[in-house]
């Protein structure tokens, strides 16, 4: 009755509870999440992007910007370098969102279930 597709779409959906689960640990801590921004070689899909933002209830962005680890360098550089006065500037500056994912109200009520 089941496919590997199913299979699939369930390890995707466990994986984004599990990261979810980070978002009450900020909670705990009173650190607010304003913005979620997802990257790395999984935010390419669109699936993957689209169970995020309906099990998390929110909007998830996806960058311009296509390897963050490298990209994250390049601004740390830039600021040792002193074009930027500091991080939070670097960031202001050269941080561009390429795709905002909305999350499906329908999807978002039946994750809630769970």
């Amino acid at each position: 009755m089941h496919s590997a597709v199913h299979f699939v779409r369930c390890v995707l959906e466990d994986a984004a509870y599990s990261l979810e689960d980070t978002f009450m640990l900020f909670a705990e801590l009173s650190i607010p999440v304003s913005t979620i921004r997802l990257g790395g070689g999984g935010a390419r899909g669109p699936l993957w992007r689209g169970i995020q933002a309906s099990v998390y209830g929110q909007a998830v962005e996806v960058l311009a910007a296509k390897e963050g680890g490298a990209f994250a360098s390049a601004l740390l550089a830039g600021v040792g370098a002193g074009r930027w006065a500091n991080l939070d500037e670097a960031c202001a500056q050269a941080i561009q969102v390429a795709q905002r994912i909305e999350p499906t109200p329908a999807d978002v009520a039946t994750y809630k279930r769970g």
